[in-house]
C-alpha cells in the first residue's frame, strides 16, 4: 500500500513576488516523498477549477494544508469562480 502524502494547496496571485510564500514552498519541495504541492494559479490560470481533479487530490491525501495570503486569494477566487468555496472544502458540501 502506497503511503499518502500531505497535500499543500498554494494560491497566491503574485507568488513570484512573495518572499514568505515562495520560501515556504521551496522548503516543502525538499520532501517530495511526503508532500505534494498543488499551485492553483499554475493549474488554473483562467480561474476555472476542475472540481473532480481537486476532489481526487483531496481524497488521496492524508492531510491538507492551505497556503495562501488570506485576503487576496479569497477575494480574487471568489470573484472569478463560483466553483470554489473560499473557507474550506468541508464547508462546501
Amino acid at each position: 500500500m502506497t503511503a499518502k502524502k500531505t497535500l499543500v494547496i498554494v494560491d497566491h496571485p503574485t507568488y513570484d513576488r512573495s518572499n514568505a510564500n515562495r520560501r515556504l514552498v521551496e522548503e516543502m519541495r525538499k520532501y517530495p516523498d511526503d508532500i505534494l504541492i498543488h499551485n492553483l494559479q499554475s493549474a488554473y490560470p483562467t480561474g476555472t477549477i476542475d472540481v473532480a481533479k481537486e476532489h481526487c487530490l483531496v481524497d488521496n491525501s492524508d492531510a491538507i494544508i492551505f497556503q495562501f495570503p488570506f485576503i487576496n486569494s479569497i477575494e480574487d477566487r471568489g470573484r472569478k469562480s463560483s466553483n470554489l468555496c473560499p473557507l474550506s472544502l468541508s464547508l462546501c458540501a
